[in-house]
């Protein structure tokens, strides 16, 4: 009875917070319409079997360019940031490379892809592959969560014990000990490489030294003070501890800008879908609003810094029920539920949307 309860409150919670003013309003812009064929820059469209995929589900976006895998037609193609049509890769050692369920991109644009019941690849942009790590010896972070992040040339991932690991050059799995002493050096670098940049705001000493602890620790895959996870609450729980930081980087930015942070809401009870990170590590997520009551069911972008202050949050799709007891899409010109998102580098955000004759490519600017 309690969790009723519980579950009811949430419910209450979520929908006051989801139709108030906190969501933002941004222009969705239509960057292209892409044929479905075979021919150079077209993509390919499987009719679906038993609820099967019938085209890209994933797709990854570097400095200058966006990759999308091909399925069908067993290549990868390659557009620059309008969808111009640049190049394909498509003489890989690996079929299995052209069905992603997750596809990443490391610091060199080297492909690292994770295909359900297969397993992991790392294939570099001349088709070769640089690993292979089969489905079945992967840990089920890896497995369930595509739980892997490319830092600089180094694959991190969560162990069966949710501990750091991270995957050498040769595709083993490296356990928790050496993964903290590569974890360090590589945020000395990444350290030095920050302080060389334009960013106005440093970390005393004291704030500095929780975030090295944490690390330390074993439990927590941090580079510098960027925190890496696909769990939500893994996620919101490293926030937490990491609050006198944040409210410390509030602080100045209020003395600097005369910036005023949104509220923060609490979303501890709220599981979301991660997206992505852009090069600020601010991570995006998906978050699912359905208001049964009234047949809608609406799908939202989340944004946090890395330090865990609620950015943004803007709706990308609404769905209700129509006069003729089916969900029509309410929001026009917008992507539907169910878009393949991806983000660029910049923070800009990208939405695929598929059919049996095209694909439509959306982008909302990063305005935060």
């Amino acid at each position: 009875m309690k969790f009723n309860k519980l579950f009811i409150i949430i419910l209450i919670f979520l929908s006051t917070f989801l139709y108030s003013e906190q969501f933002s309003i941004h222009d969705f812009i239509k960057v292209k319409i892409i044929k479905v064929g075979k021919k150079e820059g077209e993509i390919s469209w499987q009719p679906s079997v038993a609820g099967g995929v019938s085209g890209p589900i994933s797709f990854a976006i570097s400095q200058n360019k966006i990759f999308i895998p091909d399925s069908y037609n067993y290549r990868i193609n390659i557009y620059d940031y309008n969808f111009n049509y640049i190049d394909m890769l498509n003489n890989a050692e690996s079929n299995y490379i052209y069905f992603p369920n997750n596809l990443k991109l490391d610091k060199n644009s080297s492909l690292v892809a994770y295909i359900s019941g297969f397993g992991l690849i790392k294939m570099n942009l001349n088709c070769k592959n640089i690993f292979y790590i089969s489905y079945y010896n992967l840990p089920k972070q890896v497995a369930n969560e595509r739980n892997y992040f490319p830092l600089n040339n180094e694959i991190f991932i969560y162990n069966s014990q949710n501990k750091i690991a991270y995957i050498n050059a040769d595709g083993h799995i490296v356990e928790t000990k050496q993964a903290i002493e590569i974890l360090n050096k590589l945020s000395i670098e990444d350290e030095l490489s920050q302080n060389s940049s334009s960013s106005i705001i440093r970390l005393p000493e004291k704030l500095k030294q929780i975030i090295v602890e944490l690390r330390n620790d074993g439990d927590l895959l941090i580079l510098n003070d960027k925190f890496y996870s696909t769990d939500f609450f893994k996620t919101m729980d490293y926030f937490n501890k990491i609050k006198d930081i944040r409210n410390y980087i509030i602080k100045e930015k209020e003395k600097i800008y005369g910036y005023k942070g949104k509220i923060n809401i609490d979303f501890k009870n709220t599981g979301l879908n991660f997206i992505d990170y852009d090069m600020d590590h601010n991570s995006y997520w998906e978050m699912m609003d359905n208001d049964f009551s009234k047949d809608i069911m609406n799908t939202a972008i989340v944004v946090f810094s890395k330090y865990g202050e609620l950015l943004d949050v803007f709706y990308y799709s609404q769905i209700k029920r129509g006069k003729d007891g089916f969900f029509h899409d309410y929001f026009k010109n917008y992507p539907t539920s169910g878009a393949v998102i991806a983000i660029a580098p910049n923070g800009d955000v990208y939405f695929m949307v598929g059919n049996e004759k095209e694909y439509t490519f959306y982008k909302v600017k990063r305005a935060w």
